[in-house]
């Protein structure tokens, strides 16, 4: 078991396809989403990471990096 930060640094060496699925509520404040985009954003763009939700409000919540 690993947590998502080393998860994705490991698949961005081995140029692997992350899709992340967010499993959230519509109650999620935008400081949670920014701190979000802060911790994951810029690793996120280096392999080109997916995000997919059910929760679309979020999705359009979420600030580019």
């Amino acid at each position: 078991m690993t947590n998502f930060k080393n998860y994705l640094s490991r698949a961005n060496s081995l140029k692997q396809k992350v899709l992340v699925e967010l499993k959230i509520n519509s109650t999620i404040t935008n400081n949670k989403l920014r701190n979000f985009v802060s911790q994951y954003g810029k690793d996120m763009q280096k392999n080109h990471t997916q995000i997919q939700s059910l929760n679309q409000n979020s999705l359009t919540r979420l600030e580019p990096v």
